[in-house]
């Protein structure tokens, strides 16, 4: 241990004894970790290797003048269900997830951004995965490009109207947990997220939401 001052968090966290590999695939590795727990006792944990991701919530307007978010629907093989989805993928090895998402973007959409805006980045599950999440957002986008998709990609692209998706009318086809957050990172960036808050405090709301909305967890 080094001298520095002694964390809060000290009494909780594990040591890792060592590694193993046991599962090579393109998209992940699944290793198993033998940790040491803050009381000495030792266990084995599997972890999910993964590389960082990337998504991005583009903008732009449809041919009736509405302001649409860029989505694509795509088979995903989990679920064996089509998913609504913002665009994204895989940061390459090397790589930075700036340039990333800008050629995910053009890949799976054909669109190209002026401007680009990180909105935030989270660890998918970091109970047993050690990678992050960027979401960015993309606005003054155009059109310059067909689709340039891999072998194995059968993608449709979509312009859904913001509100749309915002009042929850897609639902049954946006169910990729990391597609909420990118939409939760869009909706706290919006310029009137701090007033749609206040009225949703002040609100009426059911039995027991209020108490989340103000902080009480006590249940």
């Amino acid at each position: 241990m080094t001298n520095r001052e002694k964390s809060k968090d000290d009494h909780l966290l594990w040591t890792e004894l060592g590694r193993e590999h046991l599962v090579e695939s393109p998209v992940f590795s699944m290793v198993r970790s033998r940790r040491r727990s803050p009381e000495g006792t030792e266990s084995s944990y599997y972890l999910m290797d993964a590389p960082d991701w990337v998504n991005v919530v583009a903008l732009t307007d449809d041919e009736e003048g509405r302001r649409c978010f860029i989505m694509v629907r795509q088979f995903r093989h989990g679920s064996m269900r089509v998913s609504l989805e913002f665009p994204g993928g895989v940061v390459d090895p090397g790589e930075d997830p700036e340039p990333a998402v800008l050629r995910e973007l053009r890949e799976e959409t054909g669109y190209e951004a002026e401007t680009l805006e990180l909105l935030g980045s989270v660890n998918p599950n970091p109970a047993f995965m050690n990678n992050r999440c960027y979401t960015y957002l993309a606005e003054s986008t155009r059109l310059v490009a067909s689709l340039d998709l891999d072998h194995d990609e059968y993608i449709e692209v979509e312009l859904v109207p913001l509100e749309d998706l915002l009042a929850g009318r897609r639902d049954e086809e946006f169910d990729h947990a990391m597609m909420h957050v990118a939409l939760r990172f869009y909706e706290r960036r919006r310029p009137d997220s701090n007033r749609r808050m206040k009225d949703l405090q002040s609100s009426p709301l059911p039995l027991g939401y209020g108490a989340l909305m103000q902080g009480d967890h006590s249940k």
